[in-house]
């Protein structure tokens, strides 16, 4: 539907569905594009697993191109679009973009001006690299390498950045061990996995930083941050408290919660004012719970909804820690 430009969402289904192109699996598909994963499963009693299972297999609706927009403009936010308007101006002539536009606005018109395109993405990968947005950078690179090699991988945010999770150095892995014979492990959960960089202002001079150093966190305050946790099962908080604790972390623990509880105690944790100093948060969650929801105490709550804990600590909710690492291990 390239020449068509629908005006809302039902023109949009419509057109797909006239052309043959809206089958069950195209409306997941979307779905999951977006990352309504609610509508997924009410609607069409899937859960993004067999979306990303289905993707695997079968050819795609959304092109890789579109994905990666789509996934950019949703990791950038309103000063690095900004940026990275006023970065294209001498390449883009008269036409012009407004200041409170998105990025897939901006990049439309850098499609209408054949700047930008599935095999034309230099321009992008220097203005992100210029506005220190290397994470993104690098997400282009390896898109570049995946069309060069003609393959496809889906895999989850948080299978790509775990083998890469480090807090001091690459070779330095955050790993949790009780000390007994049978190693209790911790399902890390989906919030905010995407890896955010360090950014500063747009550099005045053509010296760049270097690249090892542009791809590090900054993980120098004392202490490196507040560690949350909320054990409402009670088998390994001492463990979890010390572990912390030993890493250099400010611990906060809370027992037999419920999920009203949780609620409370998260809200005022993402508001805290230390976050400012500090370089890093963690989230330990340990609980009854679902695969997108956790439970507390309670013995007929739906449980609070894994998604909106990690909205709570977005850059937009919690400007405090936008930038840094974010970790959240959930254990249901």
């Amino acid at each position: 539907a390239a020449d068509v430009v629908p005006l809302n969402v039902r023109d949009l289904l419509d057109i797909l569905s006239e052309r043959g192109k809206l089958s069950a699996m195209g409306l997941a598909e979307l779905l999951y594009r977006v990352r309504r994963f609610d509508l997924l499963k009410r609607i069409l009693k899937m859960d993004k697993r067999a979306v990303e299972t289905h993707l695997l297999r079968h050819p795609q609706l959304v092109s890789d191109y579109r994905v990666l927009m789509t996934e950019i403009g949703e990791d950038l936010d309103k000063s690095d679009v900004s940026s990275l308007i006023f970065l294209m101006r001498d390449h883009m002539g008269r036409s012009k973009v407004a200041k409170d536009k998105s990025f897939l606005d901006l990049v439309i018109e850098l499609e209408k001006l054949n700047l930008i395109a599935p095999d034309r993405l230099d321009l992008l990968e220097k203005c992100l690299k210029n506005i220190h947005r290397i994470d993104l950078k690098t997400k282009v690179q390896k898109y570049k390498q995946s069309a060069q090699g003609g393959e496809t991988s889906y895999i989850s945010t948080l299978q790509a950045s775990l083998p890469n999770l480090s807090l001091k150095d690459p070779s330095y892995n955050l790993r949790l061990q009780n000390g007994r014979s049978n190693e209790q492990r911790l399902n890390v959960g989906q919030p905010d996995t995407q890896r955010e960089s360090v950014k500063t202002s747009i550099q005045e001079s053509g010296t760049s930083l270097p690249q090892h150093i542009q791809e590090r966190y900054r993980m120098q305050s004392k202490p490196l941050g507040i560690c949350l946790i909320i054990d409402c099962i009670g088998n390994d908080t001492e463990f979890l408290r010390d572990t912390f604790t030993s890493l250099g972390y400010e611990v906060q623990y809370f027992l037999y919660l419920h999920v009203e509880s949780i609620i409370q105690i998260l809200r005022q944790v993402a508001c805290m004012p230390q976050h400012q100093d500090y370089d890093s948060f963690v989230c330990v969650l340990v609980s009854r719970g679902g695969s997108h929801s956790v439970f507390g105490v309670d013995q007929t709550q739906p449980g609070f909804p894994l998604d909106q804990i990690r909205r709570m600590f977005m850059g937009d909710a919690c400007p405090s820690l936008l930038g840094k690492p974010k970790l959240f291990f959930i254990q249901n």
